[in-house]
């Protein structure tokens, strides 16, 4: 993060290996006041950003990639600036799987990395 930025992006792959539908309904994490599921797009050379409500579907087998140029996480309120290395702490709450922690690591600026969180 540079110097006294207070939000954060982060990017990950949910995949549902269960049987049902699911739906992420919410992220939390001590290291942020907030966490949302933000949705860029460019059209006609002007980039937007907008939060997604509503939650995150997915379908059986299926998955869902939050990466850069479309879906990601935005950390908005960020505590303390994330150092590269550290590890992210992150509940994942969904309608039918509860809540899954993981952690996120963070890589160095501009670093396109891919981390997962699977549920069953």
């Amino acid at each position: 993060m540079p110097p006294g930025a207070k939000t954060g992006v982060g990017y990950l792959v949910l995949k549902n290996e269960g049987t049902g539908a699911d739906r992420l309904t919410s992220i939390t994490s001590p290291a942020a006041m907030a966490v949302e599921v933000h949705d860029m797009s460019i059209t006609d050379g002007v980039m937007t950003m907008r939060k997604v409500d509503g939650g995150l579907a997915l379908q059986p087998g299926g998955e869902s990639k939050l990466a850069p140029g479309g879906l990601h996480l935005m950390l908005v309120g960020v505590k303390e600036p994330f150092r590269e290395g550290q590890m992210i702490p992150l509940d994942l709450t969904f309608e039918k799987a509860g809540t899954i922690e993981v952690q996120m690591k963070v890589d160095a600026m501009g670093a396109k990395g891919e981390h997962a969180a699977h549920m069953k």
